[in-house]
């Protein structure tokens, strides 16, 4: 039983990160009191993540099928608290002058 389960081992780290994303957009959304976001996108997190569990389980796919679905809703929550803030980002763009003048302003905080 064991053995089966490594390959599956490497994609551990992707739904520790999409997890963490995930946390980490719904506590800045939560900090710009984007409440009614937050609530739609766990709502869409987990009607993906259990209808396509479930859906691939009728297909027959078995364990690939729960950790799939678990993936696809995790991937869509974020891209749902991302669309929250692709406006604002656009807003500010940055340029090469304006790094290196702020740059060579900062460049006697401490360097660590």
């Amino acid at each position: 039983m064991i053995h089966d389960l490594g390959n599956w081992l490497y994609l551990v780290p992707v739904a520790v990160f999409l997890g963490s994303a995930f946390e980490s957009l719904s506590y800045f959304s939560l900090r710009k009191d984007k409440v009614s976001q937050i609530a739609k996108a766990n709502v869409l997190k987990t009607a993906i993540s259990g209808g396509s569990q479930v859906s691939l389980g009728f297909l027959g796919a078995g364990p690939t099928g729960l950790l799939g679905g678990f993936l696809l809703g995790l991937v869509t929550g974020n891209y749902r608290l991302i669309l929250i803030y692709v406006d604002s980002l656009r807003a500010y763009r940055l340029h090469r002058l304006q790094m290196k003048s702020m740059a060579a302003k900062y460049s006697n905080f401490p360097k660590i």
